[in-house]
């Protein structure tokens, strides 16, 4: 089992790869760099993650964690459907607003030509984020307040919209701001439309 002592060293080494992945990116950062601005050596650096490949994927594996434990909870909400999916899409928003690092990383590896990591690997870890959203979208359709098929198509239109929102606000830090209002506004939007009422 891992002391405290040990847990702080790994926690230290996952954010200081975190912090230089996002900089610098994935395969411009080596484990000598993560190692030093850890404060760590390399072998101590080995003794906790096997390589820095199994590095990146610890520090997806405790930030999705977080993630999917955050979805649960909003899912668990005893709220009426609409309100429960705009706390789903503000979720994702304000998850990668708290976490940017993490979301550059991620995009960045998802949508990136850097071949260490794959994006199919990659996906998997945000599986169950979309298992989750689409079970909200489930419980809309189930209470009547969208129409019984588009399922997946409003499932993947929120996941665009997100990525969308997340990625502009990663760009123009200062002129996107991600709010709960703004996910309102995005399921407003895909559930109405943008014709003239």
């Amino acid at each position: 089992m891992i002391g405290t002592h040990d847990s702080a060293i790994a926690d230290q080494i996952l954010n200081s790869a975190l912090s230089l992945f996002a900089q610098r990116g994935y395969s411009a950062t080596s484990t000598r760099e993560i190692a030093e601005r850890s404060g760590v050596t390399k072998p101590m650096l080995y003794y906790y993650f096997d390589s820095k490949e199994g590095l990146c994927k610890a520090v997806f594996a405790r930030l999705f964690d977080q993630f999917h434990s955050r979805l649960r909870e909003v899912l668990s909400l005893k709220l009426d459907p609409l309100a429960q999916l705009v706390e789903m899409v503000w979720a994702h928003l304000d998850c990668c607003q708290e976490n940017k690092d993490f979301a550059r990383l991620f995009f960045a590896l998802y949508f990136g030509r850097e071949s260490e990591i794959s994006g199919d690997e990659l996906k998997k870890y945000g599986e169950g984020g979309h298992e989750m959203l689409q079970s909200a979208v489930r419980d809309l359709i189930r209470s009547g307040q969208a129409r019984s098929d588009c399922e997946e198509r409003l499932t993947m239109s929120l996941h665009g919209m997100i990525n969308i929102w997340v990625i502009a606000a990663l760009k123009y830090e200062e002129g996107v701001q991600m709010s709960r209002a703004t996910a309102q506004q995005i399921v407003d939007d895909l559930l109405n439309g943008f014709r003239p009422s």
